[in-house]
């Protein structure tokens, strides 16, 4: 620069400006907080770029009973434990101090989800099973994001398999023998990484269910005319049973009583056999046991 008047030059001098790239924040969608648990203590952080690295933050809308902030340099940090099952949102600001240049007000979002938690072993939410009889039971998850993985350990793999989709676990197959089956299962929230268990569960398998054979005879004959009184006994499940008898006939009729049907009445004048089938149900397992052919000869009384 050059004063006219005096013709004194003063320079030349060189001179520099920094020109930072502008401050920018990360866009709220897709979400760059994670999501939380209900009484679950939850880290978040937001991170901006850019700007000559002198940063002021401004946040509003945050639940102060359980979300807080703290900034370090250009890291905000969002923690606490969150108390309610909701979605939080809240607005965040950068303002860079050297350029006064801001990024924002972007309004963000916490999704919390309830507590994830699997149903307690006892008392057992596994049904009972019978021993060579199909079998299924369900365990279900609840709380999460819903995006979930499954451990199981424990199975008998020769018997019993497991099957995962989404929050529900289901224990299936065929147990081999009359036992009780313990087996290990825990859940993780892929989304939150928060896991319940592991938690030991039982399945009670009972004994097969039984009943004597039609042939030989299991029966006993009858008499036209005369009352007449026959009994068929079951054996194996759970004890809890109910009783069908189909096709019998001649003023013949089933009662049945815990693990004995009783077959009762008093038989016409005409010598018949009965034909008749019964099936067996256990009330604990759901599994059936058909039997058809008993008969029961009725013959004319001798004199």
């Amino acid at each position: 620069m050059k004063d006219t008047t005096t013709g004194v030059t003063a320079g030349p001098y060189s001179y520099t400006i920094a020109v930072d790239s502008a401050v920018t924040l990360p866009a709220p969608n897709p979400a760059t907080l994670g999501p939380g648990s209900l009484s679950l203590p939850y880290t978040g952080t937001v991170v901006a770029t850019g700007g000559s690295g002198n940063y002021s933050w401004t946040v509003t809308g945050l639940p102060s009973n359980s979300l807080n902030y703290s900034a370090t340099v250009g890291t905000l940090t969002i923690s606490g434990t969150p108390t309610s099952v909701a979605a939080v949102s809240f607005g965040v600001t950068v303002k860079d101090t050297t350029t006064n240049i801001s990024a924002g007000p972007y309004i963000y979002t916490v999704p919390i989800y309830g507590t994830l938690t699997l149903p307690a072993p006892n008392p057992a939410s596994l049904g009972p099973a019978n021993a060579n009889s199909a079998y299924s039971g369900n365990i279900s998850v609840a709380g999460g994001s819903g995006n979930y993985s499954w451990t199981v350990t424990g199975l008998p793999s020769d018997s019993l398999n497991y099957s995962a989709s989404g929050g529900t676990l289901r224990i299936s197959g065929t147990p081999a023998s009359a036992t009780t089956v313990s087996f290990n299962a825990s859940v993780k929230d892929t989304s939150t990484n928060t896991t319940a268990g592991p938690y030991t569960f039982t399945i009670a398998v009972y004994s097969g269910l039984a009943l004597p054979a039609p042939n030989p005879t299991s029966l006993p004959a009858g008499y036209t005319s005369v009352p007449y009184t026959g009994t068929i006994g079951a054996s194996g499940g759970s004890g809890n049973y109910s009783w069908q008898a189909t096709g019998l006939s001649d003023n013949l009729s089933a009662s049945p009583s815990g693990g004995t049907l009783t077959i009762g009445g008093t038989p016409g004048s005409a010598p018949v056999t009965v034909m008749f089938n019964v099936t067996l149900t256990d009330t604990s397992t759901n599994a059936t046991l058909t039997q058809n052919g008993y008969s029961i000869v009725i013959a004319t009384q001798l004199q």
